[in-house]
């Protein structure tokens, strides 16, 4: 819904929780891509999705 409010947005960036692996799945269905990790506190992924 989001990405419909701001359709000139052609990068979206997006960090979710490492154990969530229901939200990975949702937005890999989505057309996010795993790009990289984070770690401060807990570990979490980095997903990117590029809307051309």
């Amino acid at each position: 819904m989001i990405e419909k409010m701001y359709p000139k947005v052609q990068r979206w960036k997006l960090e979710t929780p490492a154990e969530s692996y229901g939200l990975h799945r949702f937005y890999e269905s989505l057309g996010y891509v795993k790009t990289g990790e984070r770690k401060s506190n807990l570990l979490g992924f980095v997903y990117e999705k590029t809307i051309k």
